[in-house]
């Protein structure tokens, strides 16, 4: 996740091609799915294995951490299957769009430009944040 940050934050200032700007457009959701999946399915499968353990408690119930390991593991898999297809299908670019052109003086107008790292095809793009959407909420 902190990596994911620290790609949000790289602009043209620092002088990167087009081409490495698409590449790190397409690799931020595979950051931020990822860590999402490594940060709270662990929290969840412990809180999970609590539950069971004090639920049956006449009955001798083990998870082993090998089992949640594969649960999480599990979960990363069909993350990245998620994410092969939307990158296959459609990745990220990083897209201009003009911004508020602000008057500077009579003779100097400031135009400001905003870049968004999005699918060019916006069906795909909602499609996927709605699958990711449900997939991420069913893992809760």
């Amino acid at each position: 996740a902190y990596i994911y940050v620290i790609l949000i934050g790289l602009n043209e200032s620092q002088n990167y091609s087009q081409t490495q700007l698409n590449g790190i457009c397409a690799v931020t959701p595979w950051l931020l799915c990822i860590a999402f999946t490594l940060v709270f399915m662990p929290l969840f499968l412990k809180t999970y294995r609590v539950g069971i353990i004090f639920t049956k408690i006449l009955k001798k119930i083990v998870l082993t951490d090998g089992f949640l390991l594969i649960a999480v593991g599990c979960c990363v898999a069909v993350d990245i299957l998620l994410l092969i297809i939307f990158t296959g299908i459609s990745p990220q670019q990083r897209i201009y769009k003009d911004g508020t052109l602000e008057t500077v003086d009579e003779l100097r107008q400031t135009q400001n430009m905003y870049a968004q790292c999005i699918s060019p095809d916006d069906n795909v793009n909602y499609s996927f944040y709605a699958i990711m959407g449900v997939y991420k909420l069913l893992q809760l």
